[in-house]
């Protein structure tokens, strides 16, 4: 399974997830299989809305082809991302490592960098992302 963030930049959305190019258009975020479920927790853990509202946000920009699609990402959640402090990270990352998804244990210092390397990724645009899910 691929879940990964993108910012389209100009692009179409069936253009930058062609599986001819798939990378070459747009700004990738390699978000090491992190899906819509945990982001969903994680967002739920900070405050931003509940669990369900935010998996309903995640919808389809276009129609899905095949084993993949190109998810809306909800932009009350990267709003936060893009704005979350150290410590709130530091804090967060505890609890988050704990989720079913993760097994109950996912090294808390690997949340901690991927969630320090993804406010970056997201602070260097304001336009919205999305999430690139593939089987």
């Amino acid at each position: 399974m691929i879940s990964d963030l993108v910012f389209l930049q100009g692009h179409a959305p069936e253009e930058v997830i062609d599986g001819e190019t798939i990378y070459e258009k747009g700004s990738w975020f390699q978000a090491k299989n992190i899906d819509i479920i945990p982001l969903s927790k994680l967002g739920e853990m900070l405050g931003v809305s509940d669990y369900d509202s935010l998996m309903k946000e995640f919808v389809p920009a276009i129609e899905p082809e095949g084993e993949s699609v190109l998810l809306a990402f909800p932009n009350i959640l990267q709003e936060k991302l893009t704005t979350i402090s150290d410590d709130e990270i530091e804090s967060v990352a505890i609890e988050w490592s704990k989720i079913e998804e993760f097994w109950s244990s996912a090294p808390v210092e690997g949340l901690v960098d991927y969630l320090k390397r993804a406010r970056e990724f997201l602070s260097q645009s304001k336009e919205s992302v999305y999430l690139f899910w593939s089987c």
